[in-house]
């Protein structure tokens, strides 16, 4: 993810709670959720510089459960309300995460650096 990209979706993450074991990073966690959507590989094979597969796992079904993704996607998708993307069409409202998060990850790689 680009540092631009990631400025605009930062402040759309729920914060890091106190307590327990330390969250890992935001940013490695949603690169990894990016890889997985990108490659379709097994959660298993995800590369060590992702972190903990079962973090990303996790993460991604607890963001998908708070609406955390559907905030990043209705950010994403205010970038280019000037030049709307034919792939919005496909959305369907939050009700399918996977098609959430191809459309986040569709508009995340299409950014300007």
């Amino acid at each position: 993810m680009t540092d631009r990209a990631w400025v605009r979706i930062e402040p759309l993450l729920p914060p890091v709670v106190g307590r327990g074991r330390r969250w890992r990073d935001h940013r490695q966690v949603i690169n990894a959720i990016l890889w997985k959507l990108r490659t379709g590989a097994p959660w298993r094979d995800m590369p060590e510089r992702y972190g903990p597969w079962k973090t990303a796992h996790e993460r991604l079904r607890i963001w998908t459960a708070d609406g955390t993704w559907e905030r990043i996607l209705d950010e994403v998708q205010s970038i280019y309300l000037s030049d709307p993307m034919p792939w919005i069409v496909g959305y369907s409202g939050g009700k399918d995460s996977t098609a959430c998060l191809q459309l986040i990850w569709t508009a995340i790689s299409r950014l300007p650096t």
